[in-house]
């Protein structure tokens, strides 16, 4: 698979977690985003500069994209926070112990 595929993958897969923001609060759903949207612009930054510039696959490829490293590692903190917020949430009691026939 070439590194375009797996950055797709991954902008993919962070879109999926889009559809299961719909029970969280603002913060978290802010962050989520945010976070996506970083990472679409990080891919489409190496994506478009790469078929632009031609850079060659060499040892020296991730130099290019060094400029979107704190970029990249804002993005894995808004989705950490995101992901640790919905683990913080209290949740509500469970229907399964109310409708549960007494022992």
């Amino acid at each position: 698979m070439t590194g375009f595929g797996i950055v797709g993958l991954g902008v993919v897969a962070d879109f999926h977690r889009l559809g299961i923001l719909a029970n969280r609060d603002k913060g978290a759903r802010l962050a989520a985003v945010a976070g996506t949207a970083g990472m679409a612009l990080i891919a489409a930054t190496i994506v478009l500069s790469q078929i632009r510039h031609r850079y060659a696959a060499n040892a020296g490829w991730p130099l290019e994209w060094e400029h979107l490293h704190r970029l990249g590692l804002l993005v894995v903190v808004l989705l950490a926070a995101s992901t640790l917020s919905e683990w913080v949430r209290p949740r509500p009691p469970s229907d399964d112990a109310a409708t549960a026939p007494p022992r």
